[in-house]
């Protein structure tokens, strides 16, 4: 949980907040479920992106629904 935590605050660090959409694109991984709920305890949408889409509207979907992009800091 307090990993969650600390992904939480550093969402709101980045200027997320209540009702912003998180587009997580990473594989199956301890870290996506942390990102997740942290997104969730801080009342983010939180927009789950498939790593192996490769369809044609890939790139766009974190455009259209989601920000900041930002990578992550591993």
């Amino acid at each position: 949980m307090g990993s969650a935590i600390q992904a939480g605050r550093s969402l709101l660090g980045l200027g997320v907040g209540r009702g912003d959409a998180v587009g997580i694109l990473m594989p199956n991984c301890i870290d996506f479920v942390e990102v997740m709920f942290g997104g969730a305890l801080i009342g983010a949408r939180v927009v789950p992106i498939n790593a192996r889409f490769k369809g044609p509207g890939e790139r766009g979907v974190p455009d259209r629904e989601c920000r900041p992009d930002h990578p992550p800091d591993k």
